[in-house]
């Protein structure tokens, strides 16, 4: 899991040009890769730059450290993941649970497995975390998802739910991330399962 990468470092230049939006985007594709082949320790400044054929000045004009071109990526992540999420918001409405439970768990573990970067950076010995407003942004859209498949929810219950399916996936993301190839499948299907009951139990029924 392009993106707005602008953090709350006041050092950090922000591209203002297609130019260079188009640079910061080849640096955060070249680190995704380092990372995924070396490890967040093994990553350095210069391997980035060589990766992405700029110079490390230029690098870091955008990123002062690796630590901020970490978070940057895991920002992406995270926005890529809920563009693709943004459909389902749309189908929630008018599915079962059960099926909205596999749908977010399949979203989930493709995009996992699409970005090979993603275990380096939860191995990462830093604490990363998206903006409080992309976090609220996403919780925000699910619980209204939620509230118009079950209207008898009420709008403070319907954000629950959200919260509570969030942090599911946010452990089965962790889980699976660092799974091994035959566990994988299992843990797809245990989430699923899990899942499937609780949103069975809020959705389907009257209230909470």
């Amino acid at each position: 899991m392009t993106m707005d990468s602008r953090l709350s470092n006041p050092s950090r230049r922000t591209p203002v040009q297609d130019r260079s939006s188009q640079r910061v985007k080849l640096m955060l594709q070249a680190a995704a890769e380092l990372i995924a082949q070396v490890g967040y320790e093994k990553m350095t400044m210069t391997g980035i730059a060589e990766r992405a054929a700029t110079s490390v000045g230029s690098l870091y004009q955008y990123f002062p450290d690796k630590e901020t071109i970490v978070q940057a990526l895991f920002e992406q992540l995270g926005e890529e993941m809920e563009e693709r999420w943004t459909p389902l918001f749309d189908t929630i409405p008018h599915l079962d649970a059960v099926e909205v439970a596999r749908r977010l768990v399949d979203l989930l573990h493709s995009s996992i497995d699409e970005h090979p970067a993603y275990l380096p950076l939860l191995d990462a010995p830093l604490k990363l975390h998206r903006s409080a407003a992309a976090r609220s942004r996403l919780r925000a859209r699910l619980a209204k998802a939620f509230l118009a498949r079950q209207p008898n929810l009420s709008p403070d219950d319907s954000l629950l739910v959200a919260n509570v399916t969030v942090q599911i996936l946010k452990g089965f993301g962790a889980l699976y991330a660092r799974g091994k190839s035959g566990e994988k499948i299992g843990l797809i299907r245990e989430t699923t399962l899990a899942l499937s009951a609780y949103l069975n139990a809020r959705l389907q029924a009257k209230g909470i």
